[in-house]
């Protein structure tokens, strides 16, 4: 890490701290293996970097997630657009119910569809 982001990141969570927020481990964090993880990391990936569905088609890639987790079958197009659909519709209502919870919290007297 360079220095700059060094210092920000000590800065953040000095601050984060000061807030009673918990502050970001440096060890690494590994998560239990599951299909249906790997599907959700799959369609985040593609979403975030704008990758088409069709890019878990790729040879190469198939071969980085077999070589990471032998015997893993990466989810077709179709599968990485309905989970991405998915992530959009439960991201879309738990929105929705957070921005309920903070007007009501304020008084506000808007409704949010």
């Amino acid at each position: 890490m360079a220095e700059g982001t060094s210092n920000l990141v000590r800065t953040k969570n000095a601050c984060l701290e000061i807030q009673g927020f918990l502050v970001e481990s440096k060890a690494p964090v590994t998560l239990p293996y599951s299909e249906a993880s790997c599907c959700a990391l799959i369609a985040l990936h593609v979403a975030r970097h704008n990758h088409p569905f069709n890019a878990v088609l790729d040879n190469d890639y198939q071969e980085e997630v077999r070589m990471l987790h032998p015997g893993t079958a990466v989810p077709s197009p179709s599968t990485v657009s309905q989970d991405i659909n998915a992530i959009y519709i439960a991201m879309g209502d738990f929105i929705r119910f957070y921005f309920m919870v903070l007007s009501s919290r304020s008084g506000s007297s808007q409704s949010i569809r």
